[in-house]
């Protein structure tokens, strides 16, 4: 017998093998019986779970910016609450803006004192034209 017989028989026998325990494996798989579960028709709630990934947008985005900048000092609240329109947030240090005020307040005095400063200065004026028309 030449080489070339004996390698032909010897895969044909490894393919004959392998046949063999591949239709026995199916055999016994085929031979289980299907198991079946029955219940009769009638009405219940549904549960249902899906897990899913996504992006998740807010239906509206509002930008938050001050109309004065200093030093914050308090923070009211934390990302993700809820807040409503007039909710304090923050809180910024009022040093820097309560000497503005005060000097504001200080300006509006003199102003109201130079104010009535020149309306008496104003009667005044009239009263003496009103003297010098009467006398001539």
């Amino acid at each position: 017998m030449s080489r070339r017989t004996k390698v032909g028989l010897f895969i044909g026998l490894i393919i004959a093998v392998a046949a063999g325990i591949g239709g026995l494996s199916a055999a016994r798989k085929g031979s289980r019986a299907t198991e079946v579960r029955l219940e009769a028709v009638g009405t219940r709630d549904l549960v249902s779970v899906v897990t899913a990934s996504g992006k998740i947008e807010a239906d509206t985005k509002v930008d938050v910016s001050a109309d004065i900048t200093g030093r914050i000092v308090k923070i009211n609240v934390r990302e993700g609450d809820m807040v409503k329109k007039g909710d304090l947030l923050i809180q910024i240090d009022p040093a820097q803006y309560q000497s503005v005020v005060s000097r504001s307040e200080a300006f509006l005095q003199t102003s109201e004192a130079n104010l009535l400063q020149v309306r008496t200065n104003r009667d005044q004026a009239k009263r003496q034209l009103d003297r010098a028309t009467e006398i001539r």
